[in-house]
C-alpha cells in the first residue's frame, strides 16, 4: 500500500446485515436464499471511514465471521502498515484461508477505501490506472431450460453481450436442452458460459464436457473441485472447451500453481477471497506475466476499478444481489459497465438500509 505508514487506523467496526433475495439463486451445489453480510468500518486519524463488506455464504458462517473481524481491531491508533504486518503475523499459524482470509481480505478493502477517499480519487486514479468501459456478463442460476431461455431473453434486450448459466442438472442432456434453449433465446452473437460449481466427478466432467464441445460454450467453470489443479490439468488436456476457474482461490500461490500446471484458460477472482486490493494487485500481475484473460466474480462496484487496475481485464459479472445496499450502485448501458469516478473503492453503503436490515449480533 503506497504510504500507508501515513494512514493512521483508530478504530474497526463491524456490523451483520440480512438482505432479502426476491428470488433464490440456485446452483448445483447449493441455493442462495437471502444475502447475510458483514459490514466492516475502519476510522482514521483524519476523520475518513474506510470500508468494505463481505459475503457470508449462510446464516451459519455470519457470526463467526462477523467475531473474527471484531478480534482483529487494534488495541491503539496504529499505522496503516503496521496494522497489516500485525494481522499477518497473528493469522500465519491458521493460514490466510476461509472465513480468516475472508476477514483478512474485508479489511485489506476498507484500507485502501479509506487511502483513496483521503486522496479524493477513485481507486483507479489513486493507483495511476486508467477507467474505460467494461463489457460485462450476468448471471442466470439453477432454473430449467424453460425458465433459463425466458431470463436469458430479457438479459440480452437489456444488452448484455455475455451471458453465464448454472448448469449441472442429473444428466448432460439436461444440460444440454439448458443450453440450447438459452442459444435459442439470444441468438448467435452473445457470448454463453456455463458453471458447474464444482459439482462433477473427473470422470463425468470428461464425458460431459466432451458432449458439450459442439455446444459453442465461451468457457465452462469449475466443472470439478476447484482446488483439485492436477485434476483440472488432466481434464484441459483432453476438452476443446476453455475452462475458467479461480473464484474459490485465496491467494497468489494456487493462482500460481494452477497457471504452472496448465489447469485453466481463464481466471476468476474473487476479492473477498483473493487477498482484497493488495492480493488482487499481485493476481493481477501474475495474469499479466502469463497472458491469462482475467474476470471478475461479485463486488461489481469494486471489481470494476480492480478490472481497470488489470492489464489482461476480461470479463465483469454483473451481479445485484445487494445493489439494494449500495450508496452508488454501479450503472451498466448496453452490457458495458460505466465508472462513476467516486473517490474511494466503490464499497459505500446505504445507511438507511442498514439500519433496517441489521441483526443484533
Amino acid at each position: 500500500m503506497p504510504d500507508s505508514n501515513t494512514l493512521t487506523v483508530t478504530g474497526l467496526e463491524a456490523h451483520a446485515i440480512r438482505l432479502p433475495l426476491q428470488t433464490p439463486y440456485r446452483t448445483a451445489s447449493g441455493t442462495v436464499t437471502a444475502v447475510p453480510l458483514v459490514l466492516i468500518e475502519l476510522t482514521t486519524a483524519r476523520g475518513i471511514t474506510g470500508r468494505s463488506m463481505l459475503f457470508a455464504y449462510s446464516e451459519l458462517t455470519l457470526k463467526p465471521l462477523l467475531e473474527l473481524v471484531r478480534n482483529m481491531a487494534p488495541q491503539a491508533p496504529v499505522s496503516a502498515a503496521t496494522l497489516e504486518k500485525q494481522l499477518e503475523h497473528k493469522s500465519r499459524m491458521v493460514g490466510n484461508q476461509g472465513l480468516v482470509g475472508m476477514a483478512l481480505s474485508g479489511i485489506d478493502i476498507a484500507l485502501w477505501d479509506a487511502m483513496a477517499k483521503r486522496h479524493q480519487c477513485s481507486l483507479v486514479e489513486l493507483l495511476g490506472g486508467e477507467e474505460h468501459d467494461l463489457q460485462a456478463y450476468a448471471s442466470i442460476g439453477f432454473e430449467g431450460a424453460r425458465h433459463c431461455a425466458t431470463h436469458a431473453s430479457q438479459l440480452a434486450r437489456r444488452g448484455f453481450h455475455g451471458i453465464k448459466v448454472c448448469i449441472g442438472y442429473p444428466t448432460v442432456q439436461e444440460d444440454i436442452n439448458v443450453i440450447q434453449a438459452i442459444r435459442n433465446a439470444i441468438g448467435p452473437d452473445i457470448k454463453l458460459m456455463v458453471d458447474y460449481n464444482q459439482c462433477l466427478s473427473l470422470a463425468e466432467a470428461r464425458l460431459r464436457l466432451q458432449m458439450l464441445e459442439e455446444c459453442d460454450l465461451y468457457w465452462v467453470e469449475e466443472p470439478i473441485l476447484s482446488h483439485d489443479f492436477k485434476g483440472m490439468a488432466a481434464l484441459n488436456q483432453h476438452t476443446g472447451n476453455a475452462l475458467q476457474s479461480g473464484e474459490n482461490w485465496w491467494n497468489c500461490f494456487e493462482i500460481e500453481q494452477a497457471i504452472d500446471l496448465g489447469a485453466v484458460d481463464y481466471l476468476m477472482l474473487n476479492s473477498m477471497k483473493c487477498g482484497g486490493v493488495s492480493g488482487w494487485l499481485k493476481a493481477a500481475e501474475l495474469a499479466r506475466v502469463h497472458e491469462a484473460p482475467l474476470s471478475s466474480n461479485l463486488w461489481p462496484e469494486l471489481s470494476s476499478q480492480l478490472l481497470n487496475l488489470s492489464p489482461t481485464a476480461h470479463w465483469l459479472q454483473y451481479s445485484d444481489w445487494w445493489s439494494l445496499l449500495m450508496k452508488s450502485p454501479l450503472q451498466f448501458s448496453q452490457g458495458k459497465a460505466l465508472s462513476s469516478g467516486a473517490p474511494g473503492a466503490g464499497t459505500d453503503w446505504d445507511e438507511h438500509i442498514v439500519d433496517h436490515y441489521r441483526l443484533p449480533l
